[in-house]
């Protein structure tokens, strides 16, 4: 989808309609519009004043990581490291009391919703697959390596995503 030759590519996210996807290039923010294809720089303007002294973070937990939620914020996939030290996806349901591991996750990574919350997209074994919420096995969408950097489920039937850290993003058919 895009064709930067330099730099790093991480994170894309998409706009509720798919018609833009956001993504941070070499530091800084970018868009992409899905319909023309073309990428630009958002500038940013800092102002005022850094906070000092500058806060401390600290992550409270190392049990879980990749936080993902649904659509409709009624589901919640996380990325758990199981007891044989494999990452699996770790799905809950707001209705429900306990979450459920999903089968067919080892070695997941960077979970992401469809748009209409029937799937769970991620990484894994030098991929991109989908998962159906409701059940049933991962479908391998499209090659990508261990160093994958996130995707997004667009509106328009593609899955964005930065395969790796060198190339820019890319997009695959859902289907």
């Amino acid at each position: 989808v895009t064709s930067f030759t330099d730099g790093r590519v991480l994170w894309p996210t998409s706009t509720p309609d798919g018609r833009t996807i956001a993504f941070e290039r070499d530091f800084g923010i970018w868009t992409l519009e899905t319909a023309g294809g073309q990428a630009r720089a958002v500038p940013i303007v800092r102002r005022g004043a850094p906070m000092q002294p500058t806060p401390e973070r600290v992550r409270q937990t190392s049990s879980f990581s990749d936080l993902a939620l649904s659509p409709d914020g009624r589901l919640q996939v996380a990325v758990v490291t199981g007891l044989r030290g494999m990452t699996q996806l770790l799905l809950r349901d707001s209705r429900e009391l306990q979450p459920r591991l999903l089968p067919d996750t080892d070695g997941a990574s960077s979970p992401f919703f469809s748009p209409d919350g029937a799937w769970i997209g991620s990484f894994r074994q030098n991929g991109v697959y989908k998962l159906p919420v409701a059940g049933g096995p991962p479908v391998r969408l499209a090659d990508s390596n261990a160093q994958s950097r996130g995707a997004s489920w667009g509106e328009d039937g593609f899955v964005y995503f930065a395969p790796d850290t060198v190339v820019g993003l890319s997009r695959v058919r859902e289907d």
